[in-house]
């Protein structure tokens, strides 16, 4: 009974490491796009020049730089940022938004650009 408990741990084990590995790779089609970013319960970005919310998974260090920079959870701050962007489907928090972006890289800035409408604040 030991050696069999033993044996289906070190299954499980190289079964799951290559699947979370996998999973942590950046998927999608490559992006750089201005928009809002907020940060609260959840991490929300408003591209300027789309009707959509997007979910952000940041890889980059924007919500620690984020939270220094603004007042009050949810306020939102314009970037330039480059990463990855899903396919459209359901992403988020009960999936209520239209894509997923992975932050790779960005630029902040407090003001909007000034062509910049956001549509899905």
């Amino acid at each position: 009974m030991y050696r069999s408990t033993i044996g289906l741990c070190l299954v499980a084990l190289t079964i799951s490491v290559p699947l979370a590995a996998k999973a942590a790779q950046p998927q999608g089609e490559r992006i750089s796009v201005v928009g809002a970013y907020t940060s609260g319960l959840v991490q929300d970005f408003f591209p300027c020049d789309r009707h959509e919310r997007w979910s952000v998974s940041d890889q980059s260090g924007l919500t620690r730089e984020y939270a220094s920079l603004v007042t009050e959870a949810g306020q939102p701050f314009f970037v330039q940022a480059s990463g990855y962007i899903s396919p459209p489907g359901h992403y988020g928090r009960l999936g209520g938004n239209e894509r997923s972006l992975v932050i790779t890289d960005y630029t902040v800035t407090l003001n909007p650009p000034r062509d910049c409408v956001l549509y899905g604040e």
